[in-house]
């Protein structure tokens, strides 16, 4: 068994995350500078390989994040840090955690009272991904399916606004936080989703806050290093 996997947590891969995250590469490495104006939409959107509609959403999430600036004038210039300040559209791993701990506790209790069958198929089947990525030492395959489970449970609750909160949590940590996992980790990792699939399945809010709960504070002790 390989020591140790690298796990990433990413936010569910939609046309326009994955032009968000180009974006965001670009920005990372230089090629789009601080001032910078971004092409016109007709030809970004051709470069990227995206409608303009796409395209909009992701520059609108991005500007949402401070990463990039509308300009008086039309179109878009990648903002420009202040002085000793941290890039507005990400957050520090401990901050994450923490906004994890108070959406996803209550968001698992509501998810058991609320959950559908089809939900219960969505989530088992994303912890066999996790055991399959385990086997085959992939660490992103890992990650992916990690996040759909949760994808899948904030869904569960039929409140939209929960999902999209979520959803923007796990994108804050894209760009900053990976974990260093042993496989030993992911494998409790693993256990932890299938304690709050039995809470689902038997629709315990209770056990299912419980669950999520243990899982969260076993994140805590994980190792972390941050990019």
């Amino acid at each position: 068994m390989k020591a140790d996997l690298l796990v990433r947590l990413e936010p569910p891969v939609t046309m326009v995350t994955r032009v968000i995250e180009q974006i965001e590469r670009l920005i990372r490495d230089g090629s789009l500078a601080p001032g910078d104006k971004l092409p016109a939409e007709r030809s970004f959107g051709e470069k990227l390989g995206v409608s303009r509609t796409v395209l909009r959403e992701a520059l609108s999430a991005l500007a949402g994040k401070g990463l990039i600036q509308q300009l008086r004038s039309g179109g878009y210039a990648v903002a420009i840090a202040e002085q000793g300040a941290e890039s507005k559209g990400f957050a520090d791993p401990q901050s994450v955690h923490d906004a994890r701990r108070l959406i996803e506790i209550e968001m698992a209790a509501v998810a058991a009272i609320r959950r559908s069958e089809a939900d219960l198929q969505q989530m088992e089947g994303t912890i066999g991904k996790m055991r399959k990525a385990l086997e085959s030492h992939s660490g992103d395959a890992f990650a992916r399916a990690y996040t759909e489970f949760h994808t899948y449970l904030s869904e569960s609750t039929q409140n939209p606004v929960l999902s999209t909160v979520l959803e923007t949590v796990f994108g804050m940590a894209v760009p900053t936080w990976r974990e260093q996992a042993a496989a030993e980790s992911l494998q409790r990792t693993i256990r932890h989703h299938e304690m709050i699939l039995r809470a689902l399945m038997r629709k315990d809010a209770t056990q299912a806050r419980i669950a999520m709960k243990i899982h969260l504070d076993d994140l805590t002790a994980a190792p972390r290093s941050s990019t």
